[in-house]
């Protein structure tokens, strides 16, 4: 009933286990605060892309640029 658009639902997505695959070194999914997604909606004959954009981390602060001479 859901892909015949007569239902809403939601989808629970836990994103500490990218972190945790990161902090590990297994992975670089999260990069400067943002992890992307592509969402798509798969069926008995039916694939459809549906969506694509990032997750923001909550609170996310970009660290602070070391001194000293410019980085090129």
């Amino acid at each position: 009933m859901i892909l015949a658009g007569l239902k809403e639902s939601n989808i629970a997505i836990d994103l500490s286990k990218l972190e945790k695959s990161d902090r590990l070194n297994d992975s670089k999914f999260v990069v400067g605060g943002r992890a992307y997604f592509e969402a798509e909606v798969l069926g008995f004959k039916i694939s459809s892309f549906t969506y694509r954009g990032f997750f923001d981390k909550l609170n996310y602060q970009e660290p602070e640029r070391p001194s000293g001479p410019p980085i090129y």
